[in-house]
C-alpha cells in the first residue's frame, strides 16, 4: 500500500504542524498506514493508567503507562538507578 507525503500536517489528526502553527516544537516524523508527515504533541499523548491524565512524560512501570507526577519514590530511584 502507498502512503500520501501531507507534509507538516500530523498523520493522526491532519492538522498543521508548521512553523507558526503552534505545534511545531513538539511535533515528531510520522508514518502510518495512510500519511506520511509528523505528528502532533496532542495526538502522542498517553493516558496514565493511574490518574488518567494524558501525557507526554511516561514510563513503563509493570506493564502500566504511568506519568512522572504518578511515580513513587522507590520507582523514581529505581528509574534513576537504570539511567546510571
Amino acid at each position: 500500500m502507498n502512503t500520501v507525503d501531507i507534509g507538516d500536517h500530523c498523520v493522526e489528526c491532519l492538522q498543521s504542524t508548521a512553523m507558526g502553527s503552534g505545534k511545531f516544537v513538539n511535533r515528531v516524523p510520522a508514518g502510518n498506514e495512510k500519511y506520511d508527515g509528523f505528528m502532533c504533541a496532542e495526538c502522542q499523548m498517553i493516558e496514565c493508567d493511574r490518574c488518567d491524565e494524558l501525557t507526554l512524560e511516561y514510563n513503563t512501570i509493570n506493564g502500566e503507562w504511568v506519568c512522572d507526577d504518578c511515580l513513587t519514590d522507590d520507582e523514581l530511584l529505581e528509574l534513576l538507578k537504570e539511567d546510571t
